[in-house]
């Protein structure tokens, strides 16, 4: 085991989205890891994203992709990185503070390549991700439960994947040509992973190294997640099948596998046209893009073309250039805080006590956690460096002695199981609760959990959470981070 921590670059590859871009990048200031830097590769799209970033000046590592391809953009991320490992985080994605700590020491292992974790989904309750395998069709299966360790073995038919959580070791990455820029993007990763398999590496499949992914709208994508274009989707299946799945399949097995594709999207595009979602004409350019597409990727797949920067260019910097982010000399503090409510403009007085609280404890660097009760369907975000837990109010029974109403009760049970799953991933330093809400942590009494109030929190406070003046590595928060 190295002595000094592996130093990791995070690429992020973005288009057409600062504001999302923004949230992330304030995240990683909260990443605990020690050794990290941040390179931004933007895309054509100028919505805010190029002066965000030329704003952050020598914080980060920043590069222009003058196409929207996506391979096109990570080997060029990959070009200005330094670090040891490459960490691609997509912009609509948010890691908990522990990403890097729990994910980095799969690289102990000499023989992984490729590691990473759980990808929760845009509720960020549910996951997207879990454990999975990719065949040589691109195909997923994720009904598994467990790593697929088993399956890391050269030109198998199935190998262990992992999705956008995921770090890479530079060198092999370099050494195999980097991403395939044929994979504008669709099974660019599954491309990149089974030729690492392919070489003699593994990949590792990890329990924790949580990431929040948010799902964004794009330029093809509606908000509600419906495609809008298919074109690369289908050429992509197509050429990625003929190119690693020839030696287990005919040409015109890979044909058939192709029609039950094309056939599944088509069905996908007349219920989105029944449901008003997409329109008729859409359905015909379906039709069109799908022509086009299975045309490209038959002739490009048959080829055995790959399309590959100059090796020259994937060697990387030599300048390392530590991410600007909080300093945690004695352990960065998670932090629990109790609100009935949650409101940009809390109307009651204990609800804007806990968000200026909430406010304050992330501006010194600490890990805040918010529960508060809420609707339609559990879901967390990370808003103003604070993770926001909503979570619907569950009935339970209420003990005798209890004097609390029976909907605070409920409120603070459900509560509590929340603050349980917070404490699973992460020591838990303090739970707060206004002197006015109290009966709302009456099930915390007896629990693992000491809640405190005004007073006991402001002296529990010093010992729990760094000090506000010069938390960053410079002293200085990074700007407009």
């Amino acid at each position: 085991m190295n002595s000094e921590p592996r130093t990791v670059s995070v690429i992020i590859n973005t288009d057409g989205r600062a504001d999302s871009l923004r949230v992330c990048l304030e995240s990683l200031r909260y990443v605990r890891y020690p050794s990290f830097e941040v390179v931004v590769v933007a895309g054509p799209t100028n919505d805010g994203t190029w002066e965000l970033c030329e704003a952050l000046g020598d914080a980060i590592v920043f590069g222009r992709c003058p196409v929207r391809n996506l391979s096109k953009s990570r080997n060029m991320g990959i070009g200005l990185a330094s670090g040891e490992l490459l960490a691609f985080l997509d912009d609509d994605s948010i890691p908990e503070p522990e990403w890097l700590d729990d994910v980095v020491p799969a690289f102990d292992d000499p023989g992984v390549g490729v590691a990473a974790g759980f990808l929760h989904d845009h509720t960020g309750k549910g996951y997207q991700w879990t454990f999975g395998t990719s065949d040589r069709f691109g195909d997923v299966d994720q009904h598994w439960n467990r790593p697929t360790p088993e399956f890391n073995f050269p030109k198998g038919f199935c190998f262990p994947f992992v999705m956008a959580n995921s770090l890479f070791r530079h060198a092999p990455v370099a050494e195999l040509g980097g991403f395939n820029e044929e994979f504008e993007y669709f099974l660019d990763e599954n491309d990149m992973i089974v030729r690492m398999v392919d070489n003699g590496w593994k990949v590792s499949q990890l329990r924790n190294a949580f990431i929040h992914h948010k799902f964004l709208p794009s330029s093809i994508r509606t908000p509600n997640r419906v495609l809008t274009s298919w074109y690369s989707l289908i050429k992509n299946k197509m050429y990625f099948s003929l190119i690693h799945g020839k030696s287990f399949a005919s040409t015109q097995e890979i044909l058939h596998v192709m029609d039950e594709f094309v056939q599944r999207w088509r069905g996908d595009v007349r219920w989105a046209v029944d449901q008003g979602i997409l329109l008729p004409a859409d359905a015909e350019r379906f039709e069109r893009e799908a022509d086009s597409a299975l045309r490209h990727g038959l002739a490009r797949g048959l080829s055995g073309r790959q399309r590959l920067p100059d090796p020259h260019l994937l060697r990387g910097s030599a300048s390392f250039r530590p991410f600007p982010k909080f300093r945690y000399p004695q352990g960065q503090a998670c932090c629990i805080l109790l609100s009935q409510t949650w409101h940009p403009d809390p109307p009651d007085a204990a609800a804007r006590d806990v968000q200026e609280r909430a406010r304050q404890l992330a501006a010194a660097g600490a890990q805040v956690h918010v529960l508060t009760a809420g609707e339609g369907h559990d879901r967390i975000d990370f808003e103003d460096g604070a993770w926001v837990h909503r979570i619907l109010v569950r009935h339970s029974e209420k003990p005798a002695c209890v004097a609390a109403s029976d909907s605070l009760w409920d409120f603070s049970r459900t509560m509590l199981d929340e603050a349980r799953e917070i404490a699973s991933r992460r020591p838990v330093a303090v739970v707060y609760a206004p002197v006015a809400a109290r009966d709302a942590a009456a099930a915390f009494a007896g629990s693992e959990f000491t809640v405190t109030s005004d007073a006991e929190f402001s002296r529990a406070l010093p010992a729990a959470v760094p000090p506000a003046c010069g938390h960053c590595q410079d002293g200085r928060a990074p700007a407009n981070a």
